[in-house]
């Protein structure tokens, strides 16, 4: 689980990187963590199996994922931060606020097939994400954040 959740954070930065036309840094960073997921993964799956690849991958990608969100950071210009400890653990408290339901959901609902699995993930992101950005980001936090969806929006649209 914590490999797929890392993997969701590194993928979203590393799209946000190349929408920015800037992947020589991000490619630098990638083969880095490759290198580092062959010299410790190859050794530790050796010695504890499935578990010690579970490892060697979590410290590979961890070179992503300090490395990723200071080259978006720096991607997408700068803006005044002013971040403190009181707010890494409010972040922290509303991400364990959703996925503690999640994972105990997750143990009682089973969906019936395809259609009422894509109807919980139709209902499951704009709750989530509606939670996540009123209770999580700060007012000002939110206002940057909103107006750089905007922005990708935008540019999607060829605007």
């Amino acid at each position: 689980m914590l490999v797929a959740v890392q993997t969701a954070f590194v993928r979203t930065d590393a799209y946000i990187i190349d929408a920015t036309l800037r992947p020589k840094a991000r490619v630098l960073f990638s083969a880095v963590s490759a290198a580092f997921l062959i010299a410790l993964g190859l050794p530790l799956t050796h010695l504890f199996g499935l578990p010690g690849l579970c490892v060697g991958i979590l410290a590979a990608r961890g070179i992503q994922s300090v490395a990723y969100p200071v080259l978006v950071r720096k991607a997408l210009g700068p803006h005044e931060h002013r971040g403190t400890a009181l707010t890494s653990l409010r972040l922290a408290t509303v991400t364990g606020l959703l996925f503690a339901p999640a994972a105990m959901l997750s143990q009682r609902l089973e969906p019936a097939g395809w259609l009422e699995w894509s109807a919980g993930v139709a209902l499951t992101i704009p709750l989530v994400a509606g939670t996540a950005l009123l209770l999580g980001p700060d007012t000002d936090s939110r206002r940057i954040l909103l107006g750089r969806v905007r922005g990708i929006l935008r540019m999607g649209r060829g605007s």
